[in-house]
Order: structure tokens, then C-alpha cells, then sequence
């Protein structure tokens, strides 16, 4: 959604905005995704070690 309304922001203000809640986004999106990665690991698998 931020892409989105950063491609098409009329001014710099809009622009800055839309980068600014992409950037806040970023964090929270990938934390979220590795700890469901960790939890789609079978607990048998060598790879659940990193818990």
C-alpha cells in the first residue's frame, strides 16, 4: 500500500509520508514472518535447534 500511494504522491510531503509508513512496515512484516517460519519447522528437524 505504501508503494502504491509513494507512485503516485502529487508532492513531496505525500511522498515522504507514503516512504515513511513503508519503512515503518518493514520491520513488524519480516519479525512476524520469521517467527512463523521457526514455528512451520518440524520438531524432529535439525533445524529446529535455533529455538
Amino acid at each position: 500500500m505504501g508503494q502504491i500511494l509513494a507512485a503516485l504522491a502529487p508532492t513531496y510531503g505525500w511522498l515522504l509520508g507514503a516512504r515513511i509508513t513503508t519503512a515503518l512496515t518493514f520491520g513488524p512484516f519480516f519479525a512476524i514472518g520469521a517467527v512463523a517460519a521457526v514455528e512451520l519447522v518440524e520438531q524432529e528437524s535439525g533445524l529446529a535447534q535455533l529455538r
